[in-house]
């Protein structure tokens, strides 16, 4: 199954002092993607929800630049032993994401 197209955007609230930190990951007004809360009493950790939010909100973009190098590191991998490397870790965490079997 693919993935809610991107982009995608963060929208935070309340404001840093309420009882409650809310991060939300949509890709419009209809369609939520993932709700990031940290309770403020966590003291510093309330700006991880905000750095979770946006690392999700990410992922599209992330996931193309990865199928991207790839693709580029999967023409040169037989002369040259980094591009091979590279295109062994790139399609490890397109496997990871997609949750389809690593590509040969």
């Amino acid at each position: 199954m693919a993935h809610t197209p991107g982009p995608w955007q963060v929208s935070i609230g309340p404001p840093r002092d309420a009882p409650l930190r809310t991060c939300v990951v949509a890709r419009d007004l209809e369609r939520n993607i993932a709700t990031c809360h940290t309770p403020r009493e966590y003291g510093p950790n309330v700006d991880q929800a905000e750095a979770n939010a946006r690392l999700i909100a990410a992922a599209p973009e992330l996931l193309a630049a990865l199928e991207r190098i790839a693709n580029y590191c999967k023409t040169w991998a037989k002369c040259d032993n980094v591009a091979g490397l590279l295109h062994g870790i790139a399609c490890a965490a397109i496997a990871e994401a997609t949750g389809e079997p690593i590509p040969a």
